[in-house]
């Protein structure tokens, strides 16, 4: 191709644009142009861009400067002028080469490319051999190592390391540090710089690797680490820290960190006493609690809060490095009277909670009226909001670290109340919205949205593939009060359409059409309040329905899907075993595999009790028989236990909001359902009604508030609900040591928080105590006998 070139070019490209294509064609005409016309006026600029932001100042959440703005328009004007009308403007007297420094934001000129070399850096990859992560011991060395270690990385194409590039192309870049805790990916790190260093030209990587597979890419990177920030508290007044940073010897703020929804109570204004850096972590801490960030960008996300609900756990002290946070609690006095305590927590094991926060929560009502998840992306609804209080429904993806909002989905004809986001749904690539208070068939006739996610990876983008409407139905059927879909089908409910119907809509390519009908079988029941899909199955709701003398009990119908029909399995419908009058079973359902579980909210002993129950149904041969009945481990009469309820083979979650608090059930060898967490909000307030719904997959459990006010949802991560057996006790039995071990409870204290004391108070450290086991065995009589139980420790 160059030896073809007969005439000058302008090259115009940005460093994320691709632009090894762009330097190399510069190159090649230079050397190879055929006419010493095309060989001595080509002309090169890089600059700081991405394919679409050519010219700007900013790219992506990465603010260049002024000095990055081009008029790229006027440059091609002046460059036309001069080679086809002969205008002396002066661009040929300009160098050939004109770069951008990234980082020191400013242009270099040059006569070639690359620049002329003023020398050669070489660095030596190194380590100890765990290279893994930022955190590994892998360093970057001006000499060569005298020892060198071999670091290895599993790859898993299942779950392959994504670019964090933007669209369109991959060309926005973006904060690498999402990726920093991939253990299948080797990091290489100088020291601290103690001067700048400018770098230009092409950087090469000499690689010396061998692989199981019989194919291997390898991928390299230059990554700027970035240091410069500082942390100042607040008075108390101010309720967090501001963040500053370093530009050369200056000291910019750079913005303030504060708790989007702090605690109310004693001490809330003392949030910000204390802080700490370390890295991309910002730990800042008050009397009440502490809160870890991380930074994104030019922006810092909340992670973690350490403490409890009460008041004696604080962050009056903080600290945090690589490994561990510390929050200091001098006022703790649940062992004596302000004896004090220490909270650590492992970064490495910290995704315990994240929180899912609308990017505008000021217009955004009822934030978690809906919930849904679906691998690593979640829906969020919000009935009421938007710019004309049409509702919200935002689309959070995980990033490898925390969860941002991927995109805001917006129906096509939102209208005022349309209740938006009331309820939705989640399937691979198709989303499903409720919309009760939809007015187009009339007043609160309801509707529901089909939405679909158009490309993969990076850059893909939730686009309205179609709405929802029932022509038979009336004004307020509350149509899309409850939604389910696989993708092939969406199930929506408008319960208090007559007896309460069920929508059945099918898809073909891109269209939707209503295929089937499912009626509830008593009139006011709201039959279609609750519904859940698995993809086989659908449990509907019918919370209102008359159960013998009992008004109001409620209960269940189920349905298989044959092909394009669905047959109503038995019994139909499904009850409480001991129906309870206004008890609404059936407003929460949840189906998988053969399993179903149902809410009764309303449950009591007598009429105006609300403890609330949850019922669990299996599937034998071709009925559903009543296996389990769950009541909340610490009932109120207000508990409201079972108001939301969620399944995903091999878990099932349950929302007391009376209480404030969520459970986590596992099933155990099969048969029966067992108490494996008992969670709340963290920093939801008292009486928040934390529980009021609630989503599952096999990885993360979801929980919603959907107060007016509310300002987000709450995801859990199933390896800090679902730990492994832990020794809880241990017992001297006739000289014979037994260690006592179970499942812990996160969220009650149980006999293995505190010491017994009937062992020897010398023996306080699990060695010990084994030594002195040991000498029992040889017939030794320890100090005492009897029985201890230790602090749970994952020993």
């Amino acid at each position: 191709l160059h030896p073809e070139i007969e005439v000058p070019n302008f090259h115009i490209s940005g460093w994320y644009d691709h632009c090894n294509g762009c330097l190399d064609h510069f190159t090649g005409m230079v050397r190879n142009g055929r006419t010493s016309l095309a060989r001595e006026n080509q002309k090169l600029i890089i600059g700081p861009w991405g394919h679409s932001t050519l010219g700007q100042q900013k790219v992506g959440e990465i603010d260049f400067g002024a000095a990055a703005r081009l008029n790229i328009p006027a440059l091609m004007v002046r460059w036309f002028d001069y080679w086809l009308k002969g205008i002396d403007n002066g661009i040929a007297d300009e160098p050939p080469v004109k770069y951008f420094v990234m980082g020191a934001n400013y242009w270099r000129c040059s006569d070639t490319w690359p620049p002329a070399p003023k020398g050669t850096l070489s660095l030596y990859l190194t380590s100890g051999g765990h290279a893994n992560t930022p955190r590994g011991d892998g360093k970057l060395l001006r000499t060569a190592p005298k020892n060198q270690s071999r670091d290895e990385y599993t790859y898993d194409p299942r779950d392959p390391v994504m670019t964090l590039y933007g669209h369109p192309l991959f060309t926005i870049p973006a904060d690498q540090r999402p990726l920093a805790s991939r253990r299948d990916i080797l990091v290489y790190q100088t020291a601290p710089l103690k001067k700048d260093v400018e770098i230009a030209g092409y950087p090469e990587v000499v690689l010396y690797a061998s692989s199981s597979a019989p194919d291997t890419d390898f991928f390299g990177q230059w990554v700027d680490i970035d240091g410069e920030y500082a942390v100042v508290g607040t008075d108390h007044e101010q309720n967090g820290a501001y963040v500053y940073h370093r530009e050369g010897t200056n000291w910019v703020m750079a913005g303030m960190v504060e708790d989007v929804h702090p605690r109310t109570g004693p001490g809330v204004g003392f949030y910000g006493d204390s802080g700490c850096l370390h890295g991309e972590y910002l730990f800042v801490g008050g009397d009440s609690y502490a809160i870890l960030f991380q930074r994104n960008g030019t922006g810092w996300v909340k992670q973690i809060r350490v403490g409890n609900s009460d008041w004696d756990v604080s962050g009056t002290s903080v600290a945090v490095d690589p490994d561990w946070l510390v929050a200091g609690c001098p006022s703790d006095d649940s062992l004596l009277g302000n004896a004090g305590s220490l909270h650590v927590v492992s970064l490495n094991d910290r995704n315990r909670q994240s929180e899912l926060i609308p990017t505008n929560t000021v217009q955004i009502r009822y934030i978690g009226s809906g919930l849904a998840v679906d691998g690593d992306m979640v829906l969020v609804g919000g009935r009421y909001g938007g710019s004309n209080d049409f509702g919200y429904v935002g689309v959070f993806a995980y990033n490898g670290t925390w969860w941002p909002v991927f995109q805001e989905l917006i129906p096509s004809d939102a209208t005022n109340s349309q209740q938006f986001g009331a309820a939705v749904d989640l399937c691979g690539q198709y989303a499903l919205v409720g919309a009760p208070g939809d007015d187009e068939l009339g007043e609160d006739s309801g509707a529901a949205y089909v939405f679909t996610l158009l490309f993969t990876g990076p850059g893909s983008n939730w686009v309205e593939q179609a709405k929802l409407l029932d022509t038979n139905l009336g004004a307020n059927a509350s149509l899309g009060a409850a939604v389910g879909t696989d993708g092939d089908y969406a199930l929506v409910g408008a319960p208090d359409a007559g007896r309460g119907v069920v929508d059945i809509f099918s898809r073909s390519g891109t269209n939707w059409t209503l295929a089937t009908t499912l009626t509830g079988t008593a009139s006011s029941a709201r039959f279609g309040r609750a519904l859940d899909y698995d993809g086989t199955r659908v449990i509907i709701g019918s919370p209102n329905e008359t159960v013998g003398t009992n008004m109001g009990a409620g209960t269940a119908y189920i349905y298989r899907r044959d092909g394009a029909s669905w047959t109503l399995e038995s019994p139909a419908p499904i009850t409480s075993t001991n129906p309870s009058e206004l008890g609404e079973f059936g407003a929460s359902v949840g189906i998988d595999r053969d399993w179903c579980v149902v809410g009764e909210p309303h449950y009591g002993l007598q009429i105006g009790d609300q403890f609330g129950a949850v019922h669990i149904f299996r599937r034998v041969a071709s009925t559903w028989v009543p296996w389990q009945t769950l009541y909340s481990p610490q009932p109120q009469g207000t508990g409201y236990y079972g108001c939301a309820v969620a399944i995903a083979w091999p878990y099932i979650m349950v929302g007391a909001p009376g209480e404030g608090w969520g459970y986590i059930y596992r099933l155990s060898a099969d048969t029966n359902w067992v108490l494996l967490a008992r969670i709340d909000g963290g920093d939801a307030e008292p009486g928040s009604n934390f529980g009021t719904t609630a989503a599952l997959s096999e990885k993360y459990g979801l929980m919603g508030i959907a107060q007016e006010y509310s300002p987000k949802a709450y995801l859990f991560y199933a390896e800090s609900f679902d730990l492994p057996p832990e020794i809880t006790g241990i017992a001297m039995s006739n000289g014979t040591c037994v260690l006592e071990i179970d499942r812990l409870v996160p969220g009650f204290y149980t006999g293995v928080e505190r010491a017994d004391g009937a062992l020897d108070g010398t023996w306080t450290r699990l060695e010990d105590f084994m030594t002195t086991c040991e000498k029992t065995n040889r017939n030794e009589t320890p100090g005492s006998s009897g029985t201890a139980f230790f602090r749970a420790l994952r020993w």
